[in-house]
Order: structure tokens, then sequence, then C-alpha cells
């Protein structure tokens, strides 16, 4: 046979994830979450005020077109953990939304960008690209962060 078997699961292939993590890791690679995330009205970025990192808000202008896109970076959870089966291109998750200062129901907001929450996620996750229905006259928008996307950061090279 000139082909090696398909594996797509099971515990070969967490074997297999498991020893490529290792190496990695002896690589020098360390995971590094990325805390970037900004907000988009209409293409144009809105201004980050001061805060806490898990509850970034941000400025909206007072005319808008009522819809928001949450940008961030993506990440894909089996590339970081052996046993994830999550294939998923993830953004942030968000566990909650304010607009003007009041929490709103965050499934009610979502006009796209979003996963469905599997049975495991504690949060909605975005897909680097969220897009929320903001209503008109509401003077900014905090998003309440339950997780962040990851990279493999390479290891410092030798002075």
């Amino acid at each position: 046979h000139a082909f090696a078997p398909l594996c797509a699961g099971g515990p070969v292939l967490r074997a297999a994830r498991a020893r490529l993590l290792d190496r990695v890791r002896a690589l020098g690679f360390r995971p590094r979450t990325l805390t970037g995330i900004s907000l988009l009205i209409e293409g144009k970025p809105m201004l980050r005020l001061p805060g806490p990192a898990a509850r970034p808000r941000f400025a909206l202008p007072g005319r808008h077109g009522g819809r928001a896109i949450i940008r961030s970076a993506r990440f894909i959870p089996a590339e970081f953990e052996a046993d994830s089966a999550d294939e998923r291109p993830l953004g942030i998750a968000l566990s909650a939304v304010a607009v003007g200062g009041e929490e709103m129901p965050l499934d009610r907001l979502i006009a796209g960008g979003f996963y469905p929450r599997a049975a495991y996620d504690a949060a909605r996750w975005t897909d680097g690209a969220g897009e929320l229905r903001i209503e008109a006259g509401a003077c900014s928008l905090t998003l309440h962060v339950a997780a962040l996307p990851r990279v493999w950061e390479k290891p410092a090279a030798p002075a």
C-alpha cells in the first residue's frame, strides 16, 4: 500500500497530537494569549475606553447603522490540546454584552459570525469577526470576554 491509514479521531490521533505538542514545547515554543480585540462600525474602528482587559468597552458614535463587528485573531483548540477534537477556527468567547451599561441577552444581539454553543462551551465563540445588532442611541458597548485566542510563540533567538 502506498498510503498511510486515515486517522481522524480516537486514541491514535490523541497520542500523535500529544507527541507533536511535546515536540513543539521541546523546541521552545510557548502558547501565548492574544488580547487584541477591536470593534468596527461601518468599517471604522471604535475607540477602546480604559478598563479591565476581560471587559473591553468601546465608545459608539451617536449615529450608526445598528451593526458592530468584533474583530480578533483566531485559533484552533485542537492545535493546543491533545485531547481536543475542536477544529473550529475560534476568535473570542463572550459570556455577555452590555450596551450603554445595560447587560443584554447575547443571543438576541448576534447577527452573524458566532458559533452555536457547544455542549462544553460556557460562552459563545466568534469566528474572529462576530457581528452584533446594536440599538440606535447606544453610547458604549462592553464585551464580557470569557476566553481569548492563542498562538504558539517562537523561542527568542540566541543573542
